[in-house]
């Protein structure tokens, strides 16, 4: 798994680059030039939170890959911010980076940061790869996905569910676009199948879920797909167990 983050990590790397140096004034290619222009791209992911892990392996991933750009044709800053998933943070980290430390290139992780910061890259034309489901990151001219698409991750998911003849499946998901987004997918793949789905929604910072569990046990699901980040993740599966779930 760390091979293929540090792949697409340094995917990214070089698209900002190939990019932006087609636009840019200096001629890098004279022999004359004695100074390399410096590429900045910011990166706004949860380094704290529930979700820490995830920013921080991507964090790593993305060091690494630094290192291999080293001594091109350009100088490399990465600047992290730590936006721990709150849509404040996110949006503070995203003004930030464009209007105080003057990025070339935005990466964000997570369809909900995603979508705060794809209108700031829009209109201050800063290049913003978003590490997403939700394709509306995707607007405008300056905004890309890369990540799969919703009904291409769903779609191994239910002939899966074929295969075990599995017909009643429970939804616990978080109230989130890009969680929605793929169980959106998930929903238009199971349609004209005789798989039932129903969704139970909860918000960021809920600890109780014994509602939308029991509501699902009614329901006699074949199985109960838990669509959450920590730590609620846990709590739910632990709820589950404590309900004789």
């Amino acid at each position: 798994m760390t091979l293929k983050v540090h792949n697409w990590v340094l995917s990214l790397l070089i698209i900002a680059i190939l990019v932006i140096g087609g636009c840019s004034e200096k001629d890098t290619n004279s022999a004359s030039s004695q100074t390399k222009d410096t590429v900045k791209i910011g990166v706004v992911l949860p380094l704290t939170g529930g979700a820490a892990f995830i920013g921080e392996g991507m964090r790593d991933a993305m060091q690494l890959a630094l290192e291999e750009l080293q001594g091109g044709k350009y100088n490399y800053n990465l600047i992290f911010e730590d936006d721990g998933l709150d849509p404040k943070k996110s949006s503070s980290a995203a003004q930030k980076l464009i209007f105080v430390d003057n990025v070339d290139a935005i990466v964000s992780v997570t369809s909900g940061t995603g979508n705060i910061v794809s209108p700031y890259a829009q209109e201050n034309n800063v290049l913003h790869i978003g590490i997403a489901s939700d394709l509306k990151v995707a607007d405008g001219g300056y905004n890309f996905i890369h990540w799969t698409s919703p009904q291409e991750e769903s779609r191994v998911f239910v002939e899966e569910l074929k295969n075990r003849g599995l017909k009643n499946l429970a939804v616990i998901e978080l109230n989130q676009q890009g969680v929605k987004a793929i169980v959106d997918g998930l929903s238009q793949r199971l349609e004209g199948t005789d798989v039932e789905l129903k969704r139970y929604l909860f918000n960021f910072g809920e600890k109780d879920f014994k509602t939308q569990l029991l509501k699902a046990e009614k329901q006699s699901p074949d199985i109960i797909l838990l669509m959450a980040f920590s730590p609620e993740l846990e709590l739910i599966a632990k709820q589950k167990e404590e309900l004789g779930i």
